[in-house]
């Protein structure tokens, strides 16, 4: 339990970290990666909101909705924790 929490620290600060310096889509992918290895990774929404604090621009094509990672995040979570159900070596 202790290692397991350790390294669920140390993905939160280094997807913090990536969020700062890296593109939005590697962020993206590191957060994919924590919600697969965890289970109940709700860090991941609060994840999505700073990254649309730092990446969020308005779209015409999203009727103005202004929170697209948000969005993203909320999908990944919802299919990845479908995935992770069916499969067997899970």
């Amino acid at each position: 339990m202790g290692t397991d929490i350790k390294t669920r620290i140390i993905l939160d600060i280094f997807i913090l970290f990536s969020i700062a310096v890296f593109p939005w889509w590697f962020s993206l992918i590191l957060i994919i990666v924590g919600i697969f290895k965890f289970n109940d990774f709700y860090e991941a929404f609060v994840f999505g909101i700073i990254m649309d604090s730092f990446f969020g621009v308005q779209r015409k094509f999203f009727m103005n909705f202004e929170c697209i990672s948000f969005l993203f995040v909320l999908i990944s979570f919802f299919f990845v924790t479908q995935i992770k159900k069916r499969l067997r070596i899970y």
